[in-house]
C-alpha cells in the first residue's frame, strides 16, 4: 500500500502525535531532512535543512479538539 506524502494546506490530523509521524514519513519517502523550528502541543514549525530550498510547512491545534491542521506550506523542493 502506497502512502500520499503531499501535504495541503487545510488538511486535518487526529492529533499531534499523528501530524509528526506523517511529516517523519514524508521526509523519509521523499529523501530530505527536516529542521524542526517548533514543536510543541499547539504548534509545528519545520523547514527542509537543505540551504536554500524554501520548502516549509506550519500547523496548529484547532481550537476545543485535538485536531491538528496544516496553516502554511510554502516552497517546492529544489534540492
Amino acid at each position: 500500500m502506497e502512502e500520499d506524502h503531499n501535504f495541503v494546506v487545510g488538511q486535518e490530523f487526529p492529533d499531534v502525535k499523528a501530524f509528526r509521524n506523517a511529516i517523519k514519513e514524508a521526509a523519509i519517502a521523499q529523501h530530505f531532512e527536516l529542521r524542526i523550528i517548533k514543536s510543541d502541543l499547539i504548534r509545528y514549525f519545520a523547514k527542509c535543512v537543505t540551504e536554500g530550498c524554501p520548502w516549509r510547512i506550519r500547523a496548529v491545534k484547532l481550537p476545543n479538539a485535538p485536531t491538528f491542521t496544516i496553516r502554511s506550506l510554502e516552497g517546492t523542493h529544489t534540492c
